[in-house]
C-alpha cells in the first residue's frame, strides 16, 4: 500500500465563479475550463461558497495553489490514471452526471452503459481517491464528492 504524507485543501468553487472568465459563473462553462484559468486559487475556507456570481474578491496572500500546481490530462487511459493516483495521490476528475441513475446514486459500485465521455457532458467534478476490483462488477474507481 502506498501512502502520501500530504494534506488536501478544498479549492474555492466560489472564487472560480467570481473571478473566472465565464461570463455567467456556473450557468456556462465547465469545471475543466475554469481550472485552466490562471488564478491564485484560495481555499474554500478563505473564500466560501455563496452560490451566486459576485465581484471577484481574490487575495493573493491567501493563495493555496495556482495553475502550475495542477496537471491537466485529457483522454488518459486507465493505467496512466492508476499510476498518477499512486504517484501523486488524489486526482480531480470530471464525470458525466447527467443521468437520473447517477443523480439518485447513494453507494456501491455505479455503472452506466450510456455514460458519455464528451467534454460537454463531463460537468461534475469529483475526487478520484482509489480503485479496486469487485467480484461481480469488475474493476472500479473510488470517487468522492461533497455535492
Amino acid at each position: 500500500m502506498h501512502t502520501l504524507n500530504v494534506s488536501l485543501v478544498d479549492i474555492s468553487a466560489q472564487q472560480l465563479i467570481d473571478c473566472g472568465h465565464q461570463k455567467d459563473g456556473c450557468a456556462t462553462g465547465t469545471p475543466f475550463s475554469a481550472m485552466l484559468e490562471d488564478l491564485n486559487l484560495e481555499s474554500e475556507q478563505d473564500y466560501p461558497y455563496e452560490g451566486v456570481k459576485r465581484e471577484c474578491r481574490s487575495d493573493p496572500r491567501k493563495k493555496v495553489a495556482n495553475l502550475p500546481d495542477f496537471m491537466t490530462w485529457s483522454n488518459v487511459d486507465a493505467v496512466s490514471l492508476m499510476h498518477g493516483l499512486y504517484k501523486y495521490g488524489p486526482i480531480a476528475v470530471l464525470v458525466d452526471a447527467s443521468s437520473n441513475s447517477f443523480k439518485n446514486y447513494k453507494s456501491g459500485v455505479y455503472y452506466n452503459s450510456n455514460c458519455l465521455e464528451t467534454k460537454e457532458k463531463l460537468k461534475h467534478a469529483m475526487l478520484l481517491v482509489g480503485y479496486g476490483v469487485d467480484p461481480k462488477e469488475g474493476k472500479f474507481w473510488i470517487l468522492v464528492s461533497d455535492h
